[in-house]
């Protein structure tokens, strides 16, 4: 059908016919193209009148085109015209599925729908939960965007009194609504601990029971439905397995040759076993057809690259004769006639390699071939549920063993089953050997987990590239902070005020509890614009004390305007501090005196040798001069009347400020590139760039330019960086999805669903990994890794980050990020659909065209046919964002919201993309739904375990020990409580090499495990547990006990659905004894466009491996005909004709030289009509020695 041939390579043509009775048959000379609309394929399209190919040019309708569009498109035929349905009306999951032919999509748009209401629910069950974290003040060390999101965590659950949560003790008893509420009251976090816990497991619970629900009540709901509603080939037709491969012995006898109508004798007598209704007529009519599975040994796919090549072949044959026909330039036509002549010649030799490769297969001829399986199709959907219904434990090996005498084919045992849709079918995998396909899992299993580590330490390491090019965070020794105030113009002026200082803390974490400050860290000393303060360290070990000399009588260090108002003090309202070590400082708290409190702060940092060390130098010195701005401080203080000063009341974020406040001359920069003060310097650079963004490019041939060529050159790299690091991202998981294709392949599935479930749950896995778990474990710290792990965690960074504890600063930072990365793929999962279908597919398809490289009907329509939708990387993507939201909501409930909100715009979203941007996809059945709800179980473990360590952390929601639980804890874990407090107070207290000692480590982590029992979330403890036992007892089912349980199981359900169902198979027929006969159906489902038929050839997809096998079938054939004929053998009329003519007629010969040494033939004995009578009557071959040709004498 999709190439013409040439006599130069012998190949004969696909439309050709055989030689007449007493003629050789060789390569036709006068090959003729196909007419694509005819239904064999030969027509008179193009005509053909020399041994070149096509001698015609005809160019096709751009209306057949869009026509095929659209049939091939997700359409409806209305009076003759295929119709797009309308997204927004009248078009729900079920019409969808009609549309679709294909239950299992229709059961992605109701899981989308479900899984909307579903998190709707979870959002309004633990609105309590966020309005008590959205009311808290506990979250502090961050500003902007950051600060928002995690004061919607359970990090800001909760309020300090006025003088601030100083202890463990004060922070476990804060309140709820108002920091200095009663102690005796109820308005502590403790009172709410037990019922918001409750309200979040409610939530949970909810989730699952949507999983149980839709797994075993909706799913089969509307899989009947469907079948109810939509009548199909698979409703019609069993998947007959355990056939023997080949009878009589052989797959050359006679008695194998004979296959299809023994297996069709076999059904038909079952039928008549089975016949109690006078109405059914079991007769050979019964079998409307018999489709097998033969065995080609793997060369299907081959064949299917040979058949591409074949259509390449004649496209460009009929690329030549165009260009024959519309080139005028006689120049230009010889140069592409040559071009074009080479395009031919190099695809010529293409199809002759593969003609070699497949010379084995080629010689062989169907009914010859052994057989693997075999599709029957009934007459009515009422013989095929009975026949089912005879067969219904044949699926059982155990069961198959003593199978009824009966039921027997050829007295092997059957299994027979309802078969797949025809296009779920992949041909090229159907004859592979089961026992090599599993071989195959073991080692896919194995490369996939080699892979996903080898991505992951890709992904780590492109992130690390960024990160250590990007700007550190604030690491030095030298800290001071002025007062400062901002104009309305939003310029940064120093403050008129006197600036008094009364206390100070730098703190390196914004954690309320453990966080280490300044008072504990070895000073060098304090200073100011004129003066160095060195006194002494406090037997409490405080650098600021009373007895310090910076303070003055009010016990208060004072700036220079405090006592001289009227002199001329500007810049010099600072103080700094100098540490004996770089410190890292990202919180700061500030106590002021009452009278003069600024309320506007800057703080700035740098290395001690940027300040001068000389107060009379110091005096002029300015802290921009070297040191690294901060942003400004809103220091909202409270009055404390006892103490005569003002306290901040909130930790406040330590942030450096990239907008660079003070304006940097030219000579300024030049001192401070001597000086390396890179701050000053970078500050010039930025300021110069904002004028003159041509500053950053070369030549640097300018002042300016050359002043900031090194800062334009570390831009650079920075920015390469990030874009390194965002394109290694993308090309990992396109590498991600290309490997787990070629995996898929590898696996050789036997069903488009079963290659969607493979990939699916591969897709999903590294999305899950990359996502959600590699933050987590990146960003955590895990000292004592055993050293066999440590082969995985070392080069991932797992345990190597910062973090004990999902602490404040967390979700500050990592959590934040985690809802931002949740909220951008509610859109970036499901509007490049939209971009594809509307803008790039038409562009594509519009320069295809203009580029002029297709001419035939059937390039031209693979052209215009729209993109796949590619629904196992939609579902990896839902379930990724879906698993995300679960494992974390414990934590930050507003993430319930966002994922409503992706289950509705994808849901429209793909249903738009699907219906109008997508052709018509495979008929995929529930199990790839079906395999997705085992997300749902595994999702809701993840989120007990997390959401127990969350609840169970004390400072971050204190709750009292579960009287009844705490026992069984304390004996699980190992620990008691008083040693449990004992843990948790020696972590507070140690410092951070201390606490990655084995000493103190794992007792903290026990005692964290036996705070599981606390009130906060022992039902989420309950949930964990019987996770864990589920998971445990189920795959011990899967991997031990379920060979031997399940047809136990089987028989119980039988012997129930006998007792209580009636006869099931009988409501069935009920349901289907009104509907038509196949022959009906079939003629109907061709008309719409849909697969009606188990036939390879009236498959679109291997239409081209079919037309590849007939090919290098006639091929072979006409090199028979050609050594019969010089033996003097007369070819039978038998030959001409359709392939199942030849394939009837010709037994295959196995060529092994060129000529034969003698030759004894005989005439067959029986007539043309005897042998279409009755094909039993006909003699058995003869097979005559002929040296070393072989030759079947009857053909």
């Amino acid at each position: 059908r999709f190439l013409v041939g040439s006599a130069s390579t012998l190949r004969p043509p696909l439309c050709a016919k055989m030689p007449e009775e007493g003629t050789t048959p060789i390569a036709p000379t006068t090959p003729s193209a196909p007419n694509l609309d005819a239904e064999d394929g030969c027509g008179e399209e193009v005509e053909a009148t020399t041994t070149d190919g096509p001698t015609s040019y005809k160019e096709v309708p751009r209306e057949e085109l869009i026509k095929h569009l659209k049939k091939t498109a997700c359409t409806t035929l209305v009076d003759g015209d295929y119709v797009f349905p309308n997204v927004l009306k009248n078009c729900g999951p079920a019409e969808v599925g009609r549309i679709t032919s294909s239950v299992g999509i229709q059961l992605y748009f109701e899981m989308l729908y479900g899984l909307g209401w579903t998190f709707l629910v979870m959002f309004i069950l633990t609105i309590p939960m966020l309005v008590c974290c959205i009311s808290g003040t506990m979250v502090d060390g961050v500003e902007g965007l950051n600060k928002v999101l995690a004061m919607t965590s359970i990090a800001n659950i909760g309020r300090c009194p006025d003088d601030g949560c100083d202890s463990q003790d004060a922070i476990e008893k804060r309140c709820m609504w108002d920091g200095n509420c009663d102690l005796e009251g109820d308005e502590k976090i403790r009172d709410w601990a037990t019922w918001l816990g409750l309200l979040d497991s409610i939530a949970l619970l909810a989730f699952m029971a949507f999983g149980v629900i839709f797994k075993n009540v909706r799913i089969p709901q509307v899989v009947k439905k469907f079948d109810a509603a939509t009548v199909t080939p698979a409703d019609y037709t069993v998947d007959v397995l355990g056939l023997p491969r080949e009878l009589g012995g052989d797959c050359k006898s006679e008695e194998h040759k004979q296959y299809e109508a023994k297996l069709r004798e076999h059904f038909v007598k079952i039928l008549r076993n089975l016949q109690q209704d006078p109405v059914l007529d079991a007769d050979d009519s019964c079998i409307a057809k018999i489709s097998f599975v033969r065995e080609f040994n793997g060369a299907v796919a081959d064949f299917m690259d040979k058949g591409v090549q074949l259509q390449a072949l004649h496209n460009a044959k009929m690329m030549k004769l165009k260009i024959s026909y519309k080139q005028k330039d006689e120049k230009k036509k010889e140069k592409k006639l040559a071009k074009q002549d080479k395009v031919i010649e190099k695809l010529n030799k293409t199809i002759d390699k593969y003609d070699l490769k497949l010379k084995g297969e080629a010689s062989n001829i169907d009914v010859e071939r052994a057989v693997c399986r075999a599709f029957v199709t009934f007459r009515t959907i009422e013989m095929n549920y009975k026949v089912q219904n005879e067969y219904r434990f044949s699926r059982f090996a155990m069961f198959r063993c003593c199978q009824n005498e009966a039921l027997k084919f050829e007295k092997k045992p059957l299994c027979v089953q309802q078969a797949v849709e025809p296009n779920d079918l992949y041909w090229e995998n159907l004859d592979f050997n089961q026992y090599k396909r599993v071989a195959r899992k073991l080692v896919i299993t194995l490369v996939t987990i080699i892979v996903l580590i080898l991505c992951s330490v890709g992904l780590v390491g492109a992130k690390s590239v960024f990160a250590a090019s990007a700007a550190q965070d604030p690491h030095y020794d030298t800290w001071i902070v002025q007062s400062v105030s901002v104009t309305t113009d939003g310029k940064v002026k120093k403050d008129d005020q006197c600036f008094r200082v009364c206390d100070w803390e730098l703190l390196e974490s914004c954690d309320r509890v453990g966080a280490k400050n300044s008072d504990d860290f070895p000073a060098e000393k304090l200073f100011d614009p004129k003066s160095d303060y060195k006194g002494p360290i406090d037997a409490a070990g405080k650098y600021w004390n009373q007895s310090s000399t910076a303070l003055t009588t009010t016990g208060c260090w004072e700036s220079p305007g405090c006592s001289d108002k009227g002199a001329d003090h500007d810049d010099q309202d600072w103080i700094g501090i100098t540490f004996n070590t770089s410190r890292q400082i990202k919180c700061m708290n500030i106590w002021q005196y009452g009278g003069s409190a600024a309320s506007e702060l800057r703080l700035w940092a740098c290395p001690s040798i940027n300040v001068p060390q000389k107060t009379e130098i110091r005096s002029s010195w300015k802290p921009e001069d070297g040191c690294v701005a901060h942003q400004v401080m809103e220091a909202t203080t409270t009055v404390n009347n006892l103490i005569q000063y003002t306290a901040s009341t909130s930790w406040l974020a330590v942030v450096k400020d990239t907008s660079c406040p003070a304006n940097i001359s030219y000579t300024r920069a030049e001192t401070a590139k001597e000086q390396n003060w890179k701050s000053t310097y970078d500050c010039y650079c930025q300021q110069e760039v904002t004028k003159n963004p041509k500053l950053a490019t070369p030549p640097y041939n300018t002042p300016e330019k050359m002043m900031c060529e090194q800062w334009a050159i570390e831009q650079a790299k920075q920015i390469g960086a990030l874009v390194f690091s965002v394109v290694s991202v993308l090309v990992i998981n396109q590498i991600l999805l290309f490997l787990f294709t070629m995996f898929v392949d590898f696996l050789r599935p036997q069903t488009v669903t079963e290659y969607t479930t493979v990939q699916l749950l591969m897709l999903f896995i590294s999305q899950f990994i990359n996502t959600s778990l590699l933050i987590l474990l990146v960003n955590s710290r895990f000292p004592n890794i055993p050293s066999v792990l440590q082969i995985i965690t070392q080069p991932l960074s797992i345990g190597k980050g910062e973090y004990y504890e999902m602490t404040g600063t967390w979700f500050s930072i990592i959590g934040a990020s985690l809802i931002i990365t949740v909220v951008v793929q509610v859109f970036s999962n499901t509007l490049p659909q939209i971009l594809m279908a509307r803008l790039v597919n038409p562009l594509v398809r519009s320069l295809s065209i203009w580029m002029g490289g297709a001419v035939t009907k059937e390039t031209l329509e693979m052209i215009y046919e729209l993109p796949e939708w590619n629904i196992s990387l939609r579902v990896a993507q839902t379930f990724n964002v879906v698993c995300t939201i679960v494992f974390y909501s414990s934590g930050m409930p507003i993430l319930y919201i966002a994922g409503a909100i992706y289950c509705t715009v994808g849901y429209w979203i793909d249903k738009y993309g699907l219906l109008r941007g997508s052709r018509r996809p495979p008929a995929y059945n529930q199990k790839v739904i079906e395999m997705c709800m085992h997300f749902i179980p595994f999702a809701a473990v993840l989120h007990a375990c997390l959401a127990c360590f969350l609840f169970g952390n004390q400072i971050l929601f204190p709750s009292e020990f579960n009287d009844t639980l705490v026992g069984f804890a304390e004996s699980w874990v190992g620990i008691t409580q008083a040693d449990a407090a004992a843990a948790q107070s020696n972590w507070l207290t140690a410092s951070s090499s201390e606490r990655d000692s084995e000493s103190i480590y794992v007792p903290y982590i026990q005692a964290r495990w036996l705070d599981f029992a606390r009130m906060g979330c022992f039902f989420l403890m309950l949930i964990f547990v019987i996770g864990v036992v589920y998971y445990v007892l189920y795959y011990l089912y899967i991997g031990l006990f379920q060979p031997l349980l399940s047809p136990v199981v089987s028989g119980i359900r039988e012997l129930f659905a006998k007792f209580c169902c009636k006869d099931l198979c009988k409501k069935r027929a009920q349901v289907a004894e009104h509907e038509a006969e196949w022959a009906t159906t079939e003629k109907d489902l061709e008309g719409k466009g849909y697969a009606f038929s188990y036939l390879m050839k009236d498959n679109d997809k291997y239409r081209g491996a079919h037309n590849a096998i007939e090919h290098s079938s006639k091929a072979e054939l006409a090199r028979r005909g050609t050594a019969m004929g010089a033996l003097g053998v007369k070819s039978s009329p038998k030959l001409e004709g359709s392939p199942s003519g030849l394939k009837a007629a010709i037994a295959p010969a196995a060529f092994s030289g060129e000529a034969a040494k003698s030759v004894t033939p005989t005439a067959p004995n029986d007539n043309e009509e005897d042998r279409e009578a009755d094909p039993s009557a006909i003699s058995p071959p003869r097979i005559v020695d002929v040296g070393e040709v072989k030759l079947n004498t009857n053909a």
